[in-house]
C-alpha cells in the first residue's frame, strides 16, 4: 500500500510518495568488532564487521543497524555501502552526532543506493559521512534514472568535506538524486547538516534534480561549487521548511550563480521559515536564484548579507510566465554590483510582495537596489511592505520598474520617493521614515510611533498567522496588521473590568 503525502499551498498541490507498507524483515547488525563476514548477522553478538556484508544478506524491508565507530574501505573508486535495488533502512546506532562515521578516505563514495524497479523505499539515518570523493554524489548517491515511483529518506545525517570531481555539467558534492522528467520519486532530507562540501561543477551541497523533494530542519553551509553551491535543483517540486542556507560560495558568472540555492528550469518551490545568510557569488542571485518558468512562494524567511553580481538577495530570471509570492519576509543588507541588492527580476509573470521589509540593500551600479524589474509584462503588487533605505552609489534607490506592459502598484506601503498620485500609487502609501528600532544593528522591528503600525490592509490569510518573528500577524487589541514583516508589540498593562 502506498502512502501519499500532499501539501496544498496557495492553490498549488504538492503530492509525493512518502513510503511503502512493507513486510517485516529480520534486522541485521554491523559492529566495529564484528565477525569476519559470514552468516546472517541477526544480533549484536553475531554482527558483521563491515556494512556491505550485512546489506547483502538483508531482505527487502529489513533494517541494518550500524554500531558506533568509523567504517571505511580500502582502495579507490568504490563505495562503503551499496544498496542495490531493494527497500532497506540503514540506521546508525549512535546517540550523538559523529558516533557512526562513514569515511571515504578521500577516494571512495560513501553510500550508493540504486533504484531500478518501482515502489522501493530506502532510508539512511544517523550517519556522519565524510572525506568521500567521486565524480558525483560523493557522500550519498541516490540513483533513479527512469520515470518511476519510490522513496528516499535521508535524516539525522552530517555530510562534511565530501568532493565531487566532475568538471562538466553534472556535479553534486554531497547528495545526488536524479530521475527522468515526470518522475513521481519522492526524496526527504530531514534534520541534516551539509557543510564544507565541494563540487567542480554544480551543487556543492545537495543536487536534487527532478521528482518531489522536501528539505526540513536542515543546515546547508560553507559549500562551494561553480553554481548552486548550497543546493541545486532541476525540474523539481520542492518544499523547504525550517532551515538555514549560509556562507556558501559559487564561482560561476551570470546565470551560473545561485550561491545559496539555484532552482533551475521547471521548478515549483515553496520555502517557509528559512534563513539565507552570507552566501556569495560572482553571478546572479547570491541567496537564491530561480531560473525558468514555475511557481515560487517564500514566506516567513530572512534573506540577509548575501552578495552577487546581480540580485544580491534574490534573483528571479525566466523567459515564460512565473507566479512568485513573497509574504512576511525580511530582505536586508544584501549587495550587488548591478541592478538590485534585494531583488532583480526579468520579463514576465505575476509578483506579489505582502508584508515584506526590504531595507538596507546596496547596489553599486544601476538603480533599484531594493526591488528592480526590467522591461516586460510582469505585474507587481507591493502590499503592506516597507521598501526603504536601499541605496545605489550612496543615492536612495528603493525601486525601479522599467517600462513594459505589466502594472506596478504599491498599496498600504512605505517607500521613497513618494508614489502618491503617481502611476505606482494603489492607495494608502507613505514616504515617512518607518522608524525601525536600530538600523545600524540590523534590528528592523517597528519602533514606537512608527507610521507603519496598524496601517496595513488586512487579508484573509492573516487570521491565526504569525509574523517573521513568530508573533501574531494581527494586533491582539486592534486586530489590524502593520506594514512590514514584523508586528509591533505594544508594551504596558491591560485591565479587564466587569
Amino acid at each position: 500500500m502506498k502512502i501519499i503525502r500532499s501539501i496544498f499551498y496557495r492553490g498549488i498541490l504538492f503530492v509525493g510518495l512518502t513510503g511503502m507498507a512493507l513486510m517485516a524483515q529480520a534486522d541485521h547488525y554491523v559492529a566495529q568488532n564484528g565477525q569476519i563476514p559470514s552468516g546472517n548477522y541477526e544480533s549484536w553478538e553475531t554482527a558483521a564487521s563491515n556494512i556491505q556484508a550485512a546489506i547483502n544478506v538483508a531482505g527487502s524491508g529489513a533494517t541494518v543497524w550500524v554500531g558506533t565507530g568509523t567504517y571505511a574501505i580500502a582502495g579507490s573508486g568504490g563505495y562503503v555501502a551499496f544498496i542495490n535495488n531493494k527497500s532497506l533502512t540503514l540506521r546508525g546506532a549512535g546517540v550523538n552526532p559523529g558516533d557512526v562515521v562513514i569515511d571515504g578516505g578521500n577516494a571512495n563514495r560513501g553510500i550508493y543506493a540504486r533504484f531500478v524497479t518501482n515502489d522501493l523505499s530506502v532510508e539512511i539515518d544517523g550517519f556522519t559521512i565524510t572525506n568521500c570523493n567521486a565524480n558525483y554524489g560523493a557522500g550519498i548517491w541516490l540513483a533513479h534514472e527512469t520515470i518511476m515511483s519510490g522513496t528516499a529518506i535521508v535524516r539525522n545525517c552530517t555530510l562534511v568535506n565530501n568532493t565531487a570531481t566532475t568538471t562538466g555539467t553534472d556535479g553534486g558534492g554531497a547528495v545526488r538524486s536524479y530521475a527522468a522528467v515526470g518522475s513521481t520519486f519522492y526524496t526527504l532530507v530531514s534534520n541534516c547538516v551539509v557543510v564544507g562540501n565541494t563540487s567542480a561543477s554544480r551543487a556543492g551541497g545537495l543536487n536534487l534534480p527532478r521528482g518531489r523533494v522536501e528539505l526540513v530542519d536542515c543546515i546547508i553551509s560553507n559549500n562551494t561549487a561553480v553554481c548552486g553551491a548550497g543546493i541545486w535543483a532541476y525540474y523539481t517540486d520542492i518544499i523547504m521548511r525550517h532551515g538555514a542556507v549560509a556562507n556558501n560560495t559559487s564561482s560561476g558568472t551570470a546565470d551560473l550563480g545561485g550561491a545559496g540555492v539555484f532552482f533551475h528550469d521547471g521548478c515549483n518551490v515553496v520555502i517557509d521559515d528559512c534563513l539565507f545568510k552570507g552566501n556569495s557569488g560572482a553571478g546572479f542571485g547570491g541567496g537564491v536564484l530561480f531560473r525558468g518558468a514555475g511557481i515560487f512562494c517564500m514566506t516567513n524567511c530572512v534573506v540577509v548579507d548575501n552578495t552577487a553580481h546581480d540580485g544580491g538577495g534574490i534573483h528571479i530570471r525566466q523567459a515564460a510566465p512565473t507566479q512568485a509570492r513573497f509574504v512576511n519576509n525580511l530582505i536586508a543588507g544584501n549587495k550587488a554590483t548591478t541592478s538590485g541588492g534585494g531583488f532583480i527580476s526579468t520579463v514576465h509573470g505575476q509578483y506579489d510582495f505582502v508584508n515584506c521589509t526590504i531595507v538596507d540593500n546596496v547596489s553599486t551600479q544601476g538603480l533599484g537596489a531594493g526591488i528592480y524589474f526590467t522591461s516586460g509584462t510582469a505585474s507587481k503588487d507591493i502590499r503592506n511592505s516597507i521598501v526603504y533605505s536601499n541605496v545605489c552609489s550612496n543615492v536612495v534607490a528603493n525601486y525601479r520598474f522599467v517600462a513594459g506592459a505589466g502594472t506596478s502598484k504599491f498599496y498600504n506601503s512605505c517607500t521613497t520617493p513618494s508614489v502618491a498620485g503617481g502611476d505606482y500609487d494603489g492607495g494608502s502609501n507613505t514616504d515617512a521614515d518607518p522608524l525601525l528600532v536600530d538600523w545600524v544593528a540590523g534590528d528592523y522591528r517597528l519602533a514606537s510611533g512608527s507610521p507603519c503600525i496598524n496601517t496595513g490592509a488586512n487579508q484573509d490569510w492573516m487570521s491565526g498567522a504569525l509574523d517573521v518573528g513568530g508573533r501574531s500577524r494581527l494586533d491582539r487589541l486592534t486586530r489590524l496588521v502593520d506594514m512590514g514583516c514584523h508586528e509591533y508589540i505594544f508594551r504596558g498593562s491591560m485591565m479587564h473590568i466587569r
